[in-house]
């Protein structure tokens, strides 16, 4: 009878040490939902001239997804204690496929805005079940590597979402991308339904007051005060970018404007080279000045009126974002071991809180006043940013 039980208890069946098939699927759903959360992106101008909407309306297409994801660590949490990660996976890929479609089909910005609300209400659902599921499936030995390739696939998702929008968007009109990413995510849940093996969920729930007694702390009050203000001014660009390409160029097509966002696949690689960077440069404070500085270098070159300067931009301000993300969200936990999991939920909800935020003010601030005091702008909220990096420095000079 105890053998049973210990044999019950088991890491389930196909999943092993975490890249067997029910592993290989939640990646799959992962990435068809990172296509779907970052697919809109590129078509952003098409939607304001399909539509007739100014283009802060048709930014709201990643505000709103973006604010979901800022307080999913806090609310989605606790529904999930109650169920397993399989099952609200494939429950929140159906619905997921079903609001892709209903997106797809609208012919009026009200039922289009109506049906993303409900995309981005599943996207906290399908992340957070995701990468419980990622961190549990399998041993504990090859947890490290299971969340690696997790993360990539999050970029992967995100850079595809974007390549493809662009590219089927022009050759089959806009509504294409997303029956195909529809046609992905009913494929998802049918697969996680029936092939994944199911985990409960367990762990503490993230809780507002946890959050603000854990923000008390110097170290996490400069860590996420950075955080916020660098990816303010990147998730920023990464919105009007498409409405700049159109204005220096009226011919530009859905197509290239997806593809200045290959930069954002450096994503991809950061993060596995960046422990050996920060060993050989000396230190995590000085990575993230590294970062600061290619993020603030980009953020100038932006006031370049050319297509094809954009591509080196974006690709400077990418590699500046992702090795500033790499490293402060690994310093903090490492500043702060005890509270790991409340450190994660925090650095998740500022984040995306952030994101939500730059997604639409910037986009407002073109509209209203034009490029160039945008850019000034952006430089100089980026530049503030500085004297966070110089007391995360002063704590690290005092610890040592």
């Amino acid at each position: 009878m105890e053998a049973k039980r210990q044999k019950s208890n088991s890491i389930p069946t196909g999943v092993g040490s975490g890249t067997g098939k029910s592993f290989q699927i939640v990646l799959i759903a992962t990435f068809t939902g990172f296509c779907s959360f970052y697919g809109p992106q590129p078509l952003l101008p098409t939607f304001a001239a399909e539509f007739g909407v100014s283009a802060t309306m048709s930014a709201w297409m990643l505000t709103l997804p973006f604010i979901c994801l800022a307080v999913g660590p806090i609310l989605v949490g606790t529904v999930l204690q109650h169920s397993s990660a399989q099952r609200v996976l494939a429950v929140a890929c159906l619905i997921l496929a079903i609001a892709l479609l209903g997106f797809a089909n609208s012919e009026d910005f009200k039922w289009l805005m109506i049906f993303r609300a409900l995309q981005s209400l599943m996207f906290p659902v399908i992340f957070t079940s995701a990468v419980t599921y990622c961190s549990r499936a399998g041993d504990a030995g090859s947890q490290q590597t299971r969340i690696a390739i997790y993360i990539t696939a999050t970029i992967v998702g995100g850079f595809s979402g974007r390549l493809i929008s662009g590219f089927l968007g022009d050759a089959l009109g806009w509504q294409a991308p997303f029956v195909l990413f529809a046609c992905l995510a009913l494929v998802s849940a049918v697969a996680v339904w029936y092939s994944v093996a199911n985990i409960p969920l367990d762990g503490n729930v993230l809780r507002l007051k946890s959050v603000f007694k854990l923000t008390r702390k110097t170290d996490i009050r400069a860590g996420l005060a950075f955080v916020f203000i660098t990816f303010f001014t990147f998730a920023g660009t990464l919105n009007v970018i498409p409405f700049r390409l159109v204005s220096l160029d009226s011919t530009i097509s859905s197509s290239v404007i997806s593809l200045v966002y290959v930069g954002y696949a450096v994503g991809i690689f950061i993060p596995l080279v960046i422990n050996s960077f920060i060993q050989r440069i000396g230190g995590e404070v000085r990575a993230i000045g590294i970062g600061f500085g290619l993020l603030l270098t980009g953020l100038a070159g932006l006031a370049i009126p050319s297509v094809n300067i954009m591509f080196v931009v974006f690709l400077i301000l990418s590699a500046g974002m992702f090795t500033i993300h790499a490293t402060v969200s690994g310093f903090l936990n490492k500043l702060n071991a005890e509270n790991a999991s409340l450190v994660n939920g925090a650095y998740i909800s500022n984040y995306y809180s952030a994101a939500a935020i730059g997604s639409i003010i910037p986009v407002w601030v073109v509209n209203q006043f034009g490029w160039a005091p945008y850019v000034v702008a952006q430089f100089l909220f980026a530049l503030t940013a500085a004297r966070y990096l110089m007391r995360l420095n002063s704590i690290t000079s005092t610890e040592s």
